[in-house]
């Protein structure tokens, strides 16, 4: 069993802090695969968070790992992506002349038969209870880790966050046909649909799964062809709506007597025209109002003024030539 209060030797009761070149991610640093307990491909696979090196060459390491010890390796349980990004941290620090950062870590020790299945536990507890996009394939996939590594039932689910029945459905789905686990995989069927195929035959299972595709793509064209219907009942034809809209018209009560009417409309050009008119004399205007005795301007902010509103004036004026 786990002992997560006692250190791996006495030198690392003294000191838990390494550099992150000092530990060691199976399947990254190493050629292990799902073989090894503390393999875990997917985080592997993921790209360093720049952000987060970014923020540990400035304000350091935060946080801890839990490590292991087999043998004179420390593997690392939990935490690989601020190992991986403290390592490109340190390489910016370095090249600034700085001293590099050590990371804090948590050892774990596990011993006997069990020591597979314990640590590879740890691993997927961090890493697959963090991804909560999982396909159900990858889930399944995981759970046959466990078993291999010899642990119960109980122990997935303690592990997965689920219940030993949740495990034991994952358990028949890693049974079925390999086109079964594909179409859980793509989401064509349900984890509940495919257990129900567990125990058949292969080919039986392909021929039911063949039904189910079926019987799926034709409900769901049933629904979009219902879908529709309903949104014609609710759409009258054009030309209902359009004799709606002539009634709805001749339904208008008649203008009020004294009620002004509405003004014409005015063409776009003449509405330009218009305009062009009004900003050439409240150019004039402000000249005027320039010029008189009693305006506080100085003489370089009136001529600063001037040269404001011919500007403005010419132009408007100029635009709303074009637009005639």
């Amino acid at each position: 069993m786990i002992e997560p209060e006692n250190p791996v030797t006495e030198k690392d009761m003294r000191d838990n802090k390494f550099l992150p070149t000092e530990l060691t991610i199976a399947g990254l640093d190493t050629a292990d695969g799902p073989e090894h307990p503390c393999y875990d491909g997917d985080s592997n696979k993921e790209s360093v968070d720049n952000g987060m090196v970014q923020f540990m060459v400035r304000y350091g390491w935060f946080g801890s790992v839990v490590v292991t010890t087999i043998g004179a390796t420390r593997f690392v349980l939990a935490g690989r992506r601020r190992v991986r990004a403290l390592r490109e941290a340190n390489e910016i620090r370095v090249g600034a002349g700085l001293d590099p950062i050590r990371c804090e870590v948590d050892h774990r020790r596990a011993s006997g038969a069990s020591r597979d299945a314990d640590l590879f536990a740890i691993v997927l507890a961090e890493n697959e209870l963090r991804r909560k996009t999982r396909s159900p394939m990858a889930m399944v996939r995981q759970v046959v880790r466990m078993l291999n590594f010899g642990s119960t039932l109980k122990d997935i689910s303690l592990a997965m966050g689920v219940t030993e029945n949740g495990v034991r459905r994952w358990v028949k789905v890693s049974e079925l046909a390999p086109v079964v686990q594909t179409a859980v995989d793509a989401g064509r069927i349900t984890v509940d649909a495919a257990v129900l195929l567990h125990g058949k035959p292969v080919e039986e299972q392909a021929a039911i799964l063949d039904t189910l595709l079926a019987q799926k793509t034709a409900t769901v064209a049933a629904e979009k062809a219902e879908k529709v219907e309903k949104a014609a009942e609710k759409q009258p034809p054009v030309a209902d709506r359009r004799a709606q809209i002539v009634a709805k018209r001749k339904s208008r009560k008649p203008r009020e007597e004294g009620k002004p009417a509405r003004p014409p409309r005015v063409s776009r050009q003449d509405a330009a025209g218009a305009l062009g008119k009004v900003v050439k004399r409240s150019g004039k205007t402000l000249r005027k109002l320039l010029a008189l005795p009693t305006c506080a301007l100085t003489e370089r902010e009136k001529q600063v003024a001037l040269w404001a509103i011919g500007d403005l004036t010419d132009e408007a004026i100029g635009f709303f030539k074009k637009a005639e």
